[in-house]
């Protein structure tokens, strides 16, 4: 409501200027002299000039009026914008279908610099910086070899980074260093295969690593798990996962069929999931548990690929390539809760390839266009009882996502983040 400030009116009130006030337009016993206090102002209650439409109702100056009367902004009666946002009054405020946190007036995709030069495939937050892991080998211009760190500003080499065909598929912490996973023969000038560790100012081996590929990793009970399509770790005969000491590389029963995609801690034990349909012998189909000693299924498993794995609200989700779970229809996203898998809404229209949890949610990113009945390009939100859309999404696939500093950030093959420049293979939410 605008009063008292723009000039008096008669000695009292508000006009929309002193200008006006001169003119002779002004409020007197509540009526109008000369006529309009300004443009889209008008006489309300006595000696008062106050922003109204169509001369009946009043509204916040911050307001367009348009052919409503009430200057909310309701999309379904006039295609009234707010100016100035506000992010939690409940209002779709510049009429694009969203409100509050997802609407792009307030929360919106920005780049992190220019983007990197090819795709991410992991995140991880240590010491308040922006680990980024993958196929590139250079970020915002800057020469950084397959994994990169970001401080919010700018971005930065990790020593000289990982050399080999690829680069890394998966990164965590453990014991306060970082932990880089993927297709790589050296980390820095150190020859790493496949796996290394960064102390914060330099690179070494995990033993004689693997002899291919790293796709997952994880913590669990004071040592490092890695998974993926390897025979051996550290020489010892390891299929597709591992155990790493601190010391040595140990193998997990006899392992699994095929590949490891996806490792997580819940629950006091170890899940894993990927392509496999056995775990040392034993029928799991895509996902399994592994107590230290033995791995067990979790139900009937899935029909189809598990690529993650993340813990949310008390209970294990699982995402991927599969229609079913446990018997369950479930589309590509799966919860698990000790005892049976159930449906998450009505699943995701497309792979899902990466989960991470943040902002009392769960965000999914992949290669899909909808999440149940609502659009949603390759990212989307779930926040326990219905999915929302990151604005437009991304223009092709997400590979990983993580949250950080209350920021959805999100790392694919995409061009563009919500249409937004720079957003070249990487962008943030929020």
């Amino acid at each position: 409501m605008k009063s008292g400030s723009d000039g008096n009116c008669n000695g009292a009130g508000a006009c929309g200027s002193t200008a006006n006030v001169a003119a002779g337009k002004f409020c007197s016993g509540g009526s109008e002299v000369v006529g309009l206090c300004d443009s889209n102002w008008h006489c309300s209650g006595t000696n008062n000039c106050q922003y109204v439409c169509n001369g009946a109702g009043s509204c916040s100056q911050n307001y367009n009026c348009d052919s409503c009367t009430d200057c909310s902004c309701s999309c379904g009666r006039a295609n009234e914008v707010i100016l100035n946002y506000n992010c939690a009054d409940g209002i779709d405020n510049d009429c694009d279908g969203f409100t509050d946190s997802a609407d792009t007036g307030c929360f919106k995709w920005a780049p992190l610099g220019t983007g990197l030069g090819s795709e991410p495939k992991c995140f991880v937050v240590w010491n308040n910086n922006l680990y980024v892991g993958g196929d590139f080998v250079q970020a915002s211009g800057v020469a950084v070899n397959h994994i990169a760190r970001w401080d919010g500003s700018s971005w930065y080499p990790v020593g000289g980074g990982l050399t080999g065909t690829y680069g890394a598929y998966a990164c965590t912490i453990w014991n306060n260093n970082l932990y880089a996973g993927g297709y790589f023969t050296k980390a820095g000038s150190v020859s790493a295969n496949r796996i290394a560790r960064w102390d914060g100012s330099s690179w070494s081996a995990l033993g004689s690593g693997m002899d291919a590929q790293v796709y997952a990793l994880a913590v669990w009970n004071n040592a490092l798990y890695a998974g993926g399509w390897f025979t051996t770790a550290g020489g010892v005969s390891a299929n597709n996962i591992a155990k790493w000491s601190g010391s040595s590389w140990s193998a997990l029963g006899s392992g699994m069929n095929a590949q490891v995609y996806a490792l997580a801690e819940w629950n006091g034990a170890l899940y894993a999931g990927g392509l496999f349909s056995t775990a040392s012998g034993v029928t799991v189909n895509r996902i399994a548990k592994w107590d230290g000693t033995s791995w067990t299924p979790l139900g009937s498993g899935m029909n189809g690929i598990v690529y993650s794995l993340v813990v949310y609200n008390g209970n294990l989700y699982a995402g991927g390539a599969f229609t079913t779970a446990g018997g369950v229809s479930a589309s590509r996203i799966a919860r698990w809760d000790g005892a049976s898998w159930s449906a998450v809404g009505s699943g995701i229209g497309g792979e899902v390839r990466s989960l991470a949890v943040g902002n009392s949610a769960l965000y999914a990113g992949g290669t899909f266009t909808n999440a149940g009945s609502v659009s949603a390009n390759n990212i989307v939100k779930w926040d326990g009882a219905t999915y929302s859309a990151l604005y437009t999404g991304t223009n092709n696939a997400v590979y990983c996502v993580t949250v950080w500093n209350n920021k959805v950030y999100a790392g694919g093959y995409f061009t563009s983040a919500g249409g937004v420049s720079g957003t070249t293979k990487i962008a943030k939410y929020g």
